[in-house]
């Protein structure tokens, strides 16, 4: 099977490739907008560099490609309004010109990497039928691109796959990385109402693995929608006493009267029409995540 991988530069994406690139049956070709480090380059997969921002970069895409995995999304997400043309282009504009480019070499499979902030925010676990209203650009650029791509199910199966939460070693910039770097420079840390953010942790192997196992597997329907999600529910202050009661080392929390926010996935689907146990518990995961930190 010929795979093309965007967003191979990214965390998901970088890990995904170590992954995949261990079956021999796969031929694997990554694209990512700036270049992989020569050191970081697994024998046996292709690369090409290319910015999806720009309209001609389907030009540049090889041939007999089976399957897409488009985890590609803009790096700038967070910085709206001033970036709000780039979220867009590589968000929106890209996967259009993918999908474009997908139908003319009659591709198989089309997976696309959504998140769960296309949801409205509630207080409860989010399932695949709930509403979707996205609060900020990021989430209705993710929705917008989710709304182009499901009427191609009638030339290629297509899996939207909204992501809650991952985390693991070697991650930077998000929520639970930046918890545990305050942590380890013993910070005082804001949380609302001493909880803060909800969420449903997603280790980063779970995450691999269920992407493997949505590529590799015979799917029911031509549209298929999961929620990728860690199996736990847990507020910041608690996962704040975890990695305190791994570490030994006690964290100052700064009680604040604001509402905490939620952000929940329940992906009870994914792992029912798979037959998929998750492998890593919230701790565990934690674990290797601080061991990780301890050696760099």
């Amino acid at each position: 099977m010929n795979i093309l991988l965007t967003g191979a530069g990214g965390y998901i994406g970088s890990n995904l490739t170590k992954e995949l690139a261990k079956n021999k049956d796969l031929k694997i070709y990554c694209l990512s907008r700036s270049a992989i480090n020569s050191n970081n380059e697994i024998e046996g997969v292709r690369y090409f560099n290319s910015d999806l921002a720009s309209d001609n970069f389907p030009e540049s895409l090889p041939e007999n490609i089976d399957c897409v995995i488009h985890l590609a999304q803009s790096s700038n997400y967070r910085k709206f309004p001033e970036m709000a043309g780039d979220i867009f282009s590589v968000n929106v504009r890209s996967t259009q010109l993918l999908l474009d480019w997908a139908v003319k070499n009659k591709i198989k499979k089309f997976i696309f990497a959504s998140t769960g902030n296309v949801y409205k925010t509630r207080k409860k676990l989010l399932s695949e039928k709930d509403i979707c209203e996205p609060l900020g650009y990021y989430g209705a650029s993710k929705y917008a691109a989710e709304q182009l791509i499901k009427p191609y199910e009638v030339f290629f199966d297509v899996i939207i796959l909204r992501i809650f939460g991952v985390y693991g070693p070697g991650q930077k910039n998000m929520t639970i990385p930046n918890i545990i770097n305050k942590h380890k420079n013993s910070e005082v840390i804001s949380l609302a109402q001493n909880q803060g953010l909800f969420l449903t942790p997603l280790y980063i192997d779970d995450c691999i693995q269920m992407l493997k196992t949505i590529l590799l597997s015979p799917l029911k329907n031509k549209f298929n929608l999961y929620n990728l999600a860690g199996s736990k529910k847990v507020h910041l202050g608690e996962l704040l006493s975890i990695i305190s009661n791994i570490t030994g080392i006690k964290t100052e929390i700064k009680n604040t009267p604001d509402e905490p926010m939620y952000l929940m996935g329940n992906g009870t689907l994914f792992k029912k029409d798979f037959n998929y146990k998750s492998t890593t518990s919230l701790k565990k995961g934690l674990r290797a995540t601080l061991l990780y930190e301890q050696t760099k």
